[in-house]
């Protein structure tokens, strides 16, 4: 039925009931799994007011490659952790993109093509959805293909506000 998965994550315990259902679909379907992280975009070099802008654009760049290093080495404990048992790497891939997530989740499912994309959300309601909006909905309204959402548990849910 569904060839190809696209899971997305932010790496949150908010994220990881998703993560499981995603795989376990994955394993019972024999798909394609793709599992995508999306990050921040680094800020841009100050180059017109700054003497040193190749210097410190080298820098960002060096604290982006180890950014994103860090955040395949999480994803892919993450990917270990939510299967609860040996990881087929060759059908589960981790992929890291930066840049504004719902664009790149919307991105990567044209790409690939994804017969589905699963994704948590954290259920913000009120204020918090307003000023943070709603990465989940702008996916499920723009997606190319189904999108399931999967809410986070509640206790996941405290921690995201808490950490935030």
């Amino acid at each position: 039925m569904f060839k190809t998965l696209l899971i997305a994550t932010d790496l949150t315990d908010a994220s990881l009931a998703a993560l499981r259902a995603g795989l376990a679909m994955g394993n019972e379907f024999l798909a394609q799994v793709y599992v995508l992280h999306c990050t921040e975009l680094a800020p841009p070099g100050a180059h017109w007011y700054l003497p040193y802008a190749q210097i410190e654009t080298e820098l960002l760049r060096a604290w982006d490659f180890r950014f994103d290093d860090a955040a395949k080495r999480k994803l892919e404990q993450q990917i270990v952790e939510a299967n609860g048992k040996h990881v087929d790497w060759t059908r589960v891939r981790p992929m890291i993109r930066r840049g504004i997530a719902a664009d790149l989740i919307i991105q990567a499912a044209r790409e690939l093509p994804a017969s589905l994309v699963v994704m948590g959300t954290h259920g913000r309601t009120g204020i918090d959805h307003a000023l943070l909006g709603s990465i989940a909905e702008r996916v499920v309204r723009t997606a190319p293909c189904p999108v399931l959402t999967i809410r986070a548990p509640k206790e996941a849910e405290h921690q995201v506000a808490v950490n935030q």
